[in-house]
């Protein structure tokens, strides 16, 4: 009997033993198996959510107008004798531009000289014989009338050889020209534009409820795709006195330097007023939102929860609902839903899950 127990025991306890030694075997392999199959953290950028000066704005936009462009043109017909300019060239105020043919008026101002010429002599001739009484006051008269005359006559004819002499009213670039010698030219026909290249301005329209928040002198900043990623602060210099009682609109002017010439007359603009005081605010990338019908979220990370994944830092994230308030410059003031010193994930979060692991990427800046 006692025999027959020992064996029992015995036998009891390999099998006991036996399912010991599996169930640790059976729990080793599915620990393996789950850190051979879980999922890889994601790589993303990250920032650390901060407290950053922001003004209000008002956005307009507009054309880019030289403060001083015309078409140099021709008042009279004509053929070409000389271009005295190359396309692009700068020329100041009074340069020759083109002269035209004056054979023609330039033969009338030399008939026109010698008849005042000649009728001048004949009136120093007869004031002589005016002061010994010789002739009539009135017979005199008559010949200082003509005299007058011909100097008139002087004057329209040197006026006519001017009109065939085009000149540049200011300083200033001009454009590719658009005639050649030995062309015929109609009254009207255009020559080159010619613009300062100095200050542009840009002529705009804002609401009336923005009335009272505009005025001469407000600072304004200007984006054009001729100079990518740069803006251009400039000044409110004209206010329209009355509203369009159509649109409901108001009309501004704003002027801007150009010294260097990047911006181009006739760009597209896109412009800020600034309007109040400067203020600390919350702004994130509007990128690092994600805006769905259920809610706009951001994903914040989990900073005590770092630890080595993947032989890299890797620290979870949590989906956190916020409340965009204004927008500037692909910027978004978050009203509520976030705190200075967060760190949130700001690309790569559109395939996240809450609760994930995520691997900030080299290049952003370490982690505190």
């Amino acid at each position: 009997m006692k025999r027959r127990f020992i064996v029992t025991a015995f036998a009891l306890a390999v099998v006991f033993g036996a399912l010991l030694a599996w169930n640790v075997l059976r729990n080793q392999r599915r620990s393996e198996y789950v850190e051979e199959h879980r999922p890889g953290s994601k790589n993303v950028t990250v920032m650390t959510v901060k407290e950053q000066p922001w003004r209000a704005v008002v956005t307009a936009v507009g054309t880019l107008e030289a403060a001083e462009q015309i078409q140099v043109t021709t008042q009279v017909g004509g053929k070409v004798n000389e271009v005295l300019f190359d396309s692009g060239q700068e020329v100041e105020q009074g340069d020759l531009l083109v002269v035209l043919d004056d054979a023609v008026q330039g033969a009338q101002l030399a008939q026109a000289l010698a008849q005042r010429d000649a009728a001048r002599n004949t009136v120093q001739q007869y004031a002589r014989l005016l002061e010994a009484g010789d002739i009539s006051q009135q017979h005199y008269d008559t010949l200082e009338l003509k005299y007058r005359q011909s100097r008139a006559q002087v004057a329209l004819a040197q006026a006519a050889v001017q009109q065939l002499r085009i000149s540049a009213p200011f300083s200033g670039r001009v454009s590719a020209r658009q005639v050649r010698p030995g062309q015929v030219l109609e009254p009207g026909n255009s020559i080159a534009t010619l613009d300062t290249q100095g200050g542009l301005y840009c002529d705009f329209s804002l609401p009336e409820s923005d009335r009272s928040k505009v005025f001469v002198g407000q600072d304004v900043k200007l984006w054009t795709d001729t100079l990518p990623g740069q803006s251009v602060l400039g000044k409110v210099t004209a206010l329209d006195p009355s509203v369009d009682p159509g649109r409901r609109h108001f009309g501004l002017r704003a002027s801007f330097p150009n010294e260097d010439g990047k911006l181009a007359p006739g760009a597209f603009a896109k412009m800020h007023l600034l309007l109040a005081a400067e203020e600390e605010v919350l702004a994130i990338p509007r990128t690092a939102i994600v805006y769905t019908l259920q809610g706009d979220t951001v994903y914040v990370l989990d900073t005590g929860s770092q630890q080595e994944r993947d032989g890299q830092q890797a620290f979870q994230v949590k989906r956190v609902a916020v409340t965009p308030g204004r927008e500037r410059d692909e910027q978004v003031v978050i009203d509520t839903g976030l705190q200075a010193g967060q760190k949130i994930v700001t690309s790569g979060q559109l395939k996240l899950e809450d609760g994930e692991w995520v691997i900030p990427q080299p290049s952003e800046p370490p982690l505190d």
